[in-house]
This record gives structure tokens, C-alpha cells and sequence, in this order.
């Protein structure tokens, strides 16, 4: 920062007018006191500088930097601050030729002021992630989310438990959408907490109705600070990610779904399934058997641990025989005979052949026979 012949003069004259430097002056010319007490109070801030303080041609001086009048200050606080390069680059820029106590302060507090700086103000440090706290069964808290690719609107429920998630096609993105596809999944799943977003549809007060009537705590985040819903940006970079494949691939997205359901999680899980008493479908059932259940849910209901004893008063039927009166009894309709042309031997469910060549696929439970 340059100081100009004119400058000096103007801070010559300015030194002139202020009573305080000239105290200062007239201190510096005679001695300091021995003690601080004996200095005059407009001037004791400069106690600590006595040693540096000089004057020359009726301007002040710390060492090599100008003492600045306090009526010139803002005036020098102005133009270290003239290209907003803010708070310390102007501190440093005016301490290279300028000094007044606090200084550095009152510059600061100008370039805290500035709108053009605080507009372009550098973010801050990123804090610390707050983890939640990881629930103990499934679905008792999920996170939401919702997505958009292309022209349609897409709606991700996670469990925080298991990752499993929902993924909805939505033909809008309002409140009343998002809570009917959430009422769907509460329905099949159980109610359970949320995490979402401060996003319209959940700031709602149509959102805050369904969570007083539905009685579950709605837990909400910053807009654009996915950092705090972290569980639900992980679930819709996965669920973009297979709408997209879908789409390239030409294939069923919820059979894309399905895999990913049916692939374990890196410890080997199947949780993603979702439900403790789910049995897999036909795609695992080898995988399953050669792995020795391993991925099977160890807790079972009494009746999924004993699938034989229901059956303990069951028996066996006799093989019917040819010209065998067999009666047909069903729930909702009359007992009717008929005679059987062929002898067959009863199985759960079989096929009969009556006199008049009709056949007969029934469980033989609901048929009654005379020999």
C-alpha cells in the first residue's frame, strides 16, 4: 500500500488537528514517564509502543509505519478494503505502511460489513458428521428421499436397519402423493419413524397431520445438506442407478429390484429382503441349500419351526377303486356322488376320471368315497 506526497501532507495536517497525537507528540519530544500511571489516559494505548514511537516533519511514526489520525482512518480502512480481498489480505496490506491501535480490528469489522465480501465469503469447515443412531429391528426407522430422472418423479424409503428400500413411481411430487405411497408401505411393512428433508412435501402441514394420525416421530434435515440424511442419498444413488441401467438395458425394473433384494450385503446378509419369515424365491433356493441355510433367519414363528405338526392327525387315504362311489363335498356347494372308472391312488391333489370321461383335479380332502 503507497502513500503519495499528497497523502503525507493531508496526514500531516490531520496530526496537526488531532489532540490526541499531539499529546502523543509532545510526550515522545520530552520522555516517557517512568510509570504507565503517568501518562495521560488519551495516550496510554501506546504505552506498550514507546520504544518505537518517533516523529518526523509533524508526522507520527511506529518504526517505518505512518501514525494515522483518527479522522483520516476510515479513509485508510476504505482503501485497504478497495478489492475486497478480505478481512486478513486488508489487515496485512494496511500493517505494511499504516499503524493506530486496533487497527486490525476496525478493519475487520468493515470487511464483515461488505455486502460484495459476504457474497463471496469462502464456506465454512465442514463439521463433523452426526451419526443416528442404528435402530434393532427392521423397520422401525426409515429415511426418504425423492429423485427425479427425466420427466419422472421417483420416491426412495430406506430401512435403517437392513438398507432395504421401496422405490415409487409418483405421478407428482406433492405432499398428498408422497404421504398415499407411504401409507402403502407403513401398511405392508409396520409404522415406523422417518428421516427426511425440510423439502415442501415434508414441512407440509398435510405431512404433520399424517405423522400426529399415524403416530410416528418425523425427524427432518436441512434442504441441500444431504450430509444429514446421508442413509436416504445412499439408497437414491443405488435406486438412480438401476432405473438408469433398466432403461439402458431394456429390461423390467422391478426384476432389477429383485436382484439386488436377492444380493447379500458385504457380511453376507440377506437383510435387504426386509422380512424376517420371507422365504426366497426360486433364485436362491440352490444358493441357500449349498451354503447350508447360513443366510436363513435364525428367528422363527412356532408354527415356521414345526411345519409337521399340524399334521399329526393326518392320514393317508386308500387307492380308490374302479366302479368306487366317490362323493365331491365342497365349502359352498352340494354333496353330489359320482363313480370313479379308474382306479387311482389319492394323493394331496389328483386327477379323477369320472364315468363320463370328465376328469377332476381336486385335493382329495374335500371328497367323501363309498366302496
Amino acid at each position: 500500500m503507497r502513500l503519495s506526497e499528497g497523502t503525507h501532507q493531508r496526514i500531516k495536517q490531520c496530526t496537526t488537528a488531532d489532540a490526541t497525537l499531539q499529546s502523543l507528540k509532545n510526550t515522545i519530544m520530552t520522555g516517557w514517564p517512568l510509570t504507565k500511571e503517568e501518562v495521560p489516559v488519551c495516550i496510554r494505548e501506546y504505552w506498550n509502543y514507546k520504544e518505537e514511537l518517533t516523529v518526523q516533519d509533524g508526522i507520527l511514526y511506529k518504526g517505518m509505519k505512518v501514525i494515522v489520525p483518527a479522522s483520516m482512518r476510515p479513509q485508510m480502512i476504505a482503501r485497504a478494503h478497495s478489492s475486497h480481498l478480505g478481512p486478513d489480505a486488508c489487515v496485512r496490506r494496511a500493517r505494511d505502511v499504516l499503524f493506530w491501535p486496533s487497527m486490525a480490528d476496525q478493519i475487520k469489522d468493515q470487511v464483515q460489513g461488505c455486502e460484495v465480501c459476504n457474497d463471496f465469503l469462502a464456506r465454512q469447515q465442514k463439521e463433523p458428521l452426526m451419526t443416528h443412531k442404528i435402530p434393532e429391528t427392521l423397520w422401525s426407522k426409515v429415511g426418504q428421499d425423492l429423485f427425479t430422472l427425466g420427466d419422472e418423479s421417483y420416491l426412495v424409503t430406506v430401512d435403517y436397519y437392513s438398507d432395504y428400500f421401496e422405490l415409487d413411481l409418483l405421478s407428482d411430487t406433492t405432499a398428498e402423493s408422497v404421504i398415499n405411497a407411504t401409507k402403502r408401505h407403513f401398511a405392508r411393512h409396520g409404522i415406523a419413524d422417518m428421516v427426511t428433508d425440510k423439502g415442501p412435501q415434508y414441512s407440509s402441514a398435510h405431512f404433520s397431520k399424517f405423522a400426529r394420525e399415524w403416530e410416528f416421530q418425523h425427524t427432518t434435515s436441512s434442504p441441500l445438506h444431504s450430509q444429514s440424511n446421508v442413509k436416504a442419498e445412499s439408497a437414491v444413488k443405488i435406486a438412480k442407478n438401476l432405473v438408469k441401467k433398466a432403461k439402458r438395458g431394456n429390461k423390467d425394473l422391478q426384476m432389477s429390484l429383485l436382484e439386488w433384494r436377492n444380493t447379500p450385503d458385504k457380511s453376507g446378509n440377506l437383510y435387504r429382503r426386509n422380512r424376517k419369515f420371507i422365504r426366497q424365491d426360486s433364485s436362491q433356493e440352490q444358493a441357500s441349500s449349498d451354503s447350508g441355510g447360513k443366510n436363513l433367519p435364525s428367528q422363527l414363528s412356532p408354527k415356521a419351526e414345526s411345519p409337521t405338526q399340524s399334521l399329526s392327525d393326518a392320514k393317508a387315504n386308500s387307492p380308490l377303486k374302479q366302479a368306487a362311489t366317490m362323493t365331491q363335498t365342497h365349502e359352498s356347494r352340494q354333496p353330489r356322488s359320482t363313480a370313479v372308472e379308474e382306479t387311482v391312488t389319492l394323493q394331496p391333489q389328483q386327477t379323477v376320471v369320472t364315468r363320463s370321461g370328465r376328469t377332476s383335479v381336486r385335493p382329495s380332502r374335500f371328497d367323501k368315497f363309498v366302496t
